[in-house]
């Protein structure tokens, strides 16, 4: 079908193809036969403009409506990030506060066992001393004895 090339139309035009009234759905049947010169309907390219106009507005409110959706989307990412930041950071603070404590319970047990060996020397000493005062407690009596001891003031005890 060749269209004349006086016609102001879309730029989907080519080599004088109707590829733009196909497009719109106003379809072939807006023209008359394809046998005879195809003149343009004024009230079918008027229609058409105002469905071009129409799908223009709608696709800017479209347009519009996905400028606020990827705003708000932005703004939830950048709460997540900011949570996710905080959520490293105190990690990271847990991380140190396990490694000073860890390091504590190493210097505790240390400790623990420095007392427990000096205790246990101790507690060998002691063991030894009251073995050996005892026996020789036990080699100057015999049973049934009591030993007397003298007073400053002379009186026995």
């Amino acid at each position: 079908m060749a269209v004349p090339a006086s016609w102001p139309c879309c730029p989907a035009w080519a080599g004088g193809r109707l590829l733009c009234w196909m497009r719109i759905g106003v379809g072939a049947g807006a023209f008359e036969s394809s046998s005879m010169s195809v003149a343009p309907n004024k009230t079918v390219v008027a229609e058409a403009n105002k469905q071009l106009q129409a799908m223009h507005t709608l696709m800017q409110e479209q347009e519009a409506g996905f400028a606020t959706v990827l705003q708000e989307k932005d703004a939830e990412i950048d709460t997540l990030r900011y949570a996710m930041s905080d959520m490293k950071k105190q990690l990271r603070e847990l991380l140190a506060n396990e490694e000073q404590l860890k390091a504590e319970a190493e210097h505790a047990r240390q400790q623990r066992d420095k007392l427990a060996a000096a205790l246990r020397h101790i507690s060998s000493e002691a063991l030894a001393a009251a073995t050996a005062h005892t026996e020789e407690l036990g080699t100057g009596l015999s049973l049934g004895q009591s030993e007397t001891v003298t007073s400053r003031n002379g009186e026995e005890e």
